[in-house]
């Protein structure tokens, strides 16, 4: 092996030492909940028009919303409408609450003193007039056909509110984003790595995105950022006792080559499953995207869950560590006295300085 390669490989162990020890410093968080902010993109509402989420693979788009190009999440703000009016002969007997889609209609059963109706005579002796709702066969029709327009009204509503709902927590979130982008950052991971003994369930495979806003359209999107990699949740892997050593360094290595992308469902799937039997033999991967349930022969799992989530932004020396040896594995060039000084190289001495040995000074 040549002097600059073996310069390489010690400059290389270097900085992972470095890296190594900045996370050692940190405490990761284990836990997704605990972040600033997350989106399980799992459980979004299904829609055509007004949500979509454009996952980063070859496979062909599926029959509703996700498809295979576009923004990682398009969310329209989308118009709501104001209940169907009940017929006039139902309005005094209609109980509050019923514009709102979330309610289901209550009507009295009777109304006393109304203009026409039975006689009744109270425990009392007094003499009252009842009517009561069944007693007009035309109320209990207009009552059965405006709830059948209704409850279709609701249902739309309903479903259309959960996504104006995502739209102004997303729409938060982006001012959050810029108001601290120095210390905030939103990601999209993916590849869960669960351990009910020590609490521990969060995505090892995540990448830097952003929120955008389209002021004409009323539309926000999470985007890809252009120059940012995936990577992987090392600060997290180099604290669990059940991880292989090396694990951590292998899996690295393979997503600075290949950077996949944690939205994508084909190539992915196989990098964790392989990351999966890397870190520890009783170690399983399961595709679904449900938490895998703990068995006696196999205490950590990865899975395929995907999510957004705002994070605090890691130690800078461990970011900066990361991006030089993104550069050398790209084939920068390691400036000489570097190498020089990892591989224990002489420095040679200028002839006009004095040489006297220091134990002689």
């Amino acid at each position: 092996m040549s002097s600059s390669v073996i310069g390489v490989e010690k400059t290389k162990q270097l900085f992972r030492f470095l890296r190594e020890i900045s996370r050692q410093r940190s405490t990761p968080v284990r836990m997704l909940k605990d972040e600033i902010w997350h989106l399980d993109v799992e459980t979004l509402p299904v829609d055509t028009e007004y949500l979509r989420v454009c996952f980063r693979d070859d496979t062909e788009p599926d029959e509703d919303w996700r498809v295979s190009h576009g923004p990682l999440l398009y969310v329209k703000s989308p118009p709501l409408s104001n209940c169907p009016a009940p017929d006039d002969i139902l309005l005094r007997w209609l109980r509050s609450g019923w514009e709102n889609p979330k309610n289901e209609p209550s009507f009295l059963e009777e109304i006393e003193s109304a203009p026409a109706g039975r006689s009744l005579v109270t425990s009392d002796g007094d003499k009252v007039t009842i009517e009561f709702f069944s007693d007009d066969p035309r109320r209990v029709s207009a009552r059965d056909k405006w709830l059948r327009v209704r409850r279709g009204w609701a249902n739309r509503q309903n479903h259309l509110q959960s996504i104006k709902d995502l739209f102004d927590v997303l729409y938060a979130k982006r001012a959050d984003l810029a108001r601290e982008s120095e210390t905030i950052e939103l990601m999209v991971g993916t590849g869960y790595i669960t351990d009910p003994l020590r609490s521990i369930d969060h995505p090892i495979l995540s990448r830097r995105v952003r929120i955008k806003f389209d002021e004409d359209e009323n539309v926000i999107t999470i985007d890809d950022v252009d120059d940012a990699r995936s990577e992987i949740n090392g600060s997290l892997l180099s604290t669990m006792p059940d991880v292989e050593e090396d694990a951590v360094g292998i899996a690295e290595k393979d997503v600075a080559s290949s950077d996949y992308h944690p939205m994508d469902r084909t190539e992915t799937p196989h990098f964790l499953r392989r990351v999966a039997n890397i870190i520890n033999s009783s170690c399983t991967f399961s595709e679904g995207c449900e938490r895998p349930t703990f068995n006696r022969g196999s205490i950590l799992s990865v899975y395929m869950r995907h999510s957004f989530y705002i994070r605090r932004v890691p130690d800078g020396v461990e970011r900066a560590v990361s991006s030089i040896l993104d550069a050398i594995d790209a084939g920068v060039e390691i400036p000489e006295h570097l190498q020089r000084i990892v591989c224990g190289g002489e420095v040679s001495i200028p002839e006009h300085l004095d040489k006297t040995p220091i134990e002689n000074v």
